[in-house]
């Protein structure tokens, strides 16, 4: 589980999200998609992360920020893990 907190970014198409502090193929492995889970403030999360100039971030839809209380510029306290693609089980 990696925990972080960061700040709630918009871009100028209106993309919410957020940025992820570490490279997810060097924590988690290498994979064609980083599918996650946790919580976003301590409320259920699920998603999946992108890469942008060598930046990682995962986007935060309007449903899960209504959901969840959140905007851009919102400090947001982040705990999430690997997961397999949705649909998908583990096992």
């Amino acid at each position: 589980m990696q925990e972080f907190t960061t700040t709630l970014l918009e871009r100028d198409n209106g993309v919410v999200y957020a940025v992820v502090p570490f490279d997810p193929r060097e924590v988690w492995g290498k994979r064609v998609r980083h599918y996650i889970a946790g919580t976003l403030n301590d409320q259920p999360y699920e998603g999946s992360l992108g890469t942008r100039g060598g930046v990682w971030f995962f986007p935060i839809n309007k449903a899960a920020r209504e959901r969840i209380g959140l905007r851009a510029g919102d400090d947001v306290r982040v705990r999430i893990e690997p997961r397999d693609k949705p649909g998908e089980s583990g096992d």
